[in-house]
């Protein structure tokens, strides 16, 4: 009896979507839309359907970075996704009254803590574990922590400090601040342009963000929703309709049209779900990498 082949892996994949393997993108919808779409829901609230267009296009549009991060492909994928939310969420909160203090009742609960960071935030006190849990799960800013902590913005900050150290410490780092304010958009520009220069030249630098990378990661979860077949398509549809000049000089017009039949026999076949999807956005729209 033959051999099954196996199927290809997710940082494969990544590399294939690098490459403008229209297929690849398919498939990896296809295996982790489930996933992406439980993140989504969980995170987005009403604005879930957007969110999950917009994933995608990122992962078309950031994928060539992929090689370079030095992640496995679950956390850049993950991480790309937790991006995408975030910036959703910190829009919508800065588009409400600053002083709105009620608003802050309106975010979801948080979720059990997960992944290799749960007993590090159990050690902590419980104002800085909710902090952090908090900037994980929602992206708060330190401003919005210190508004619903009724703290002084420099109080909040010398707190998440020294939360962030003690957790790095109890992940096997040195104590240091610095990368999980990286990964957790809590750095001042001025701040990420400085440490990715020289984390560049640094290698102890760059394990500090790859492990604080993974441990965001794994603690950014959410239950699994299956998308809805045709609101995958619809994403497929889109993007590539849209990007098909660049697709069709890469790898010329038949390979593409045969690339297009194949990827719409994957989602047929492979997709699940019974919500319909909002209309995605262009890649125009979609954040950059």
């Amino acid at each position: 009896m033959g051999r099954v082949a196996e199927a290809p892996d997710t940082e494969s994949l990544i590399a294939r979507v690098a490459a403008g393997e229209r297929v690849a993108l398919a498939a990896l919808v296809a295996r982790d839309g489930a996933r992406i779409n439980g993140l989504c829901r969980r995170h987005g609230g009403k604005g879930a359907d957007a969110l999950f267009g917009r994933i995608w296009v990122a992962v078309w549009q950031a994928a060539p970075g992929f090689a370079a991060s030095g992640l496995t492909g679950d956390d850049w994928l993950t991480l790309l996704a937790r991006e995408v939310i975030v910036a959703e969420l910190r829009a919508a909160r800065a588009a409400q009254a600053q002083d709105d203090v009620a608003r802050l009742a309106d975010l979801p609960p948080l979720l059990p803590r997960a992944g290799v960071l749960a007993p590090c935030l159990a050690a902590l006190p419980d104002d800085a574990a909710e902090a952090v849990t908090r900037a994980i799960e929602t992206g708060e800013t330190e401003a919005g922590l210190a508004l619903r902590f009724g703290m002084p913005p420099e109080a909040m900050a010398h707190m998440l400090d020294g939360a962030l150290s003690a957790l790095d410490r109890c992940l096997g780092g040195e104590g240091g601040s610095a990368a999980a304010r990286l990964v957790l958009g809590l750095a001042t520009d001025q701040a990420a342009r400085a440490f990715t220069e020289a984390a560049s030249d640094d290698p102890l630098l760059r394990a500090g963000r790859a492990r604080w990378a993974h441990a965001v990661a794994g603690a950014f979860t959410a239950p699994p929703a299956a998308p809805a077949p045709g609101a995958v398509a619809r994403i497929n549809r889109r993007l590539f309709d849209e990007e098909g000049g660049g697709i069709l000089r890469r790898v010329g017009l038949i390979p593409s049209l045969v690339a297009a039949l194949i990827g719409a026999l994957i989602l047929v076949w492979l997709g699940g779900g019974t919500d319909p999807l909002g209309e995605p956005l262009a890649p125009s729209e979609a954040p950059a990498d």
